[in-house]
């Protein structure tokens, strides 16, 4: 992460520091990935399992398989609790205090981890909540960009979010920040492109 901030500043980016925005409530809304998804896989006849009890009974059954933090799954949340519905009112709360963040300090973007593997080896354990689930529940426009590898090879990206619909500015920051840099490796099953 250091070093792709390093890298956006040396090619013309203005690289500011800031202090997020809190986010309360937000643990609730993921209930609606367990309500999706398990609507999505009873609506398919040929799928290998058919619901999120299925699939977490796949996972306890095949111990060896990494579920990369999908579960395990025990049981479908409700929606219809107030602890949810108040997570729908602190979306729009949250989305609201990041917009008003990025207008105060004249923000195209915020950056941060994608993700937290590798995190405590290059020093951003500490940023939590940040991470890719926060952009969504916000409603916020967030593109993810590879920035290298951790020593064992696993991919590390940086999450760029910006103001909802702000897609196009997302894509052409990415896309200057690929053109000065050279973090994509194709594995060696692909072919190229």
């Amino acid at each position: 992460m250091t070093a792709a901030i390093a890298d956006m500043g040396a090619n013309g980016t203005q690289v500011v520091n800031v202090e997020l925005p809190t986010t309360t409530g937000v643990g609730e809304a993921f209930a609606e990935f367990d309500t999706a998804l398990n609507n999505y896989l009873a609506s398919q006849p040929n799928a290998p399992v058919h619901s999120m009890l299925e699939l977490a009974e796949f996972y306890r059954a095949n111990p060896e398989v990494d579920y990369a933090g999908i579960g395990p799954f025990t049981e479908l949340q409700s929606l219809d609790t107030d602890a949810y519905r108040d997570s729908l009112v602190q979306r729009h709360v949250f989305q609201a205090n990041v917009v008003a963040l990025m207008d105060e300090m004249d923000l195209d973007a915020i950056v941060y981890p994608e993700s937290f593997h590798g995190a405590p080896a290059i020093g951003y354990r500490d940023q939590q909540p940040w991470g890719c689930n926060w952009a969504p529940h916000g409603g916020l426009a967030a593109l993810s960009v590879p920035i290298g590898f951790t020593g064992d090879g696993l991919p590390i990206g940086l999450e760029l979010m910006g103001r909802p619909f702000a897609e196009e500015t997302l894509i052409a920051m990415a896309a200057g920040y690929e053109a000065h840099t050279n973090h994509r490796w194709l594995p060696p099953t692909t072919p190229p492109l």
